[in-house]
């Protein structure tokens, strides 16, 4: 949202340093983002954070400083969508303690199709035979 408001990106060092202090002065509860420079900043400046995070491979030099501040009191935890990025994570230095894999799901009820694929290929003008990779996500 604040880049969004701003302008910059969510990367950039110094809007993540601004975000880090407006958050501590506006005495927020907690920070959880995807993003890994605020998480580093906040944690600093003791704001409890969670950082999400689907890899291991993202930015290594924003990653350490993560790993750097993983031990503060104030970094409460690190989730991951699988456990052998949490592994990767506790190998590297996060404290056991808090890091989390929660896998990503879906009610797949809400989904149930009754129609045939055949049905769906014709509706959608796919090939019947043909095999589609097909990814919904973001």
């Amino acid at each position: 949202v604040f880049g969004h408001l701003t302008g910059r990106t969510s990367n950039d060092f110094l809007f993540c340093h601004r975000v880090a202090r407006y958050v501590k002065k506006q005495n927020f509860d907690f920070v959880y983002c995807r993003n890994f420079l605020i998480p580093y900043k906040t944690s600093k400046l003791g704001v409890p954070t969670v950082i999400e995070t689907h890899t291991t491979q993202f930015d290594y030099w924003a990653l350490k400083k993560i790993y750097k501040v993983s031990s503060l009191d104030a970094f409460k935890a690190l989730v991951t969508i699988h456990p052998d990025i949490k592994s990767a994570h506790e190998q590297r230095g996060v404290p056991k303690t808090k890091v989390l894999a929660m896998e990503d799901g879906v009610d797949l009820e809400r989904f149930k199709i009754i129609e045939s694929t055949k049905h769906w290929r014709n509706d959608l003008g796919l090939e019947i035979e043909k095999r589609y990779a097909v990814y919904s996500g973001h």
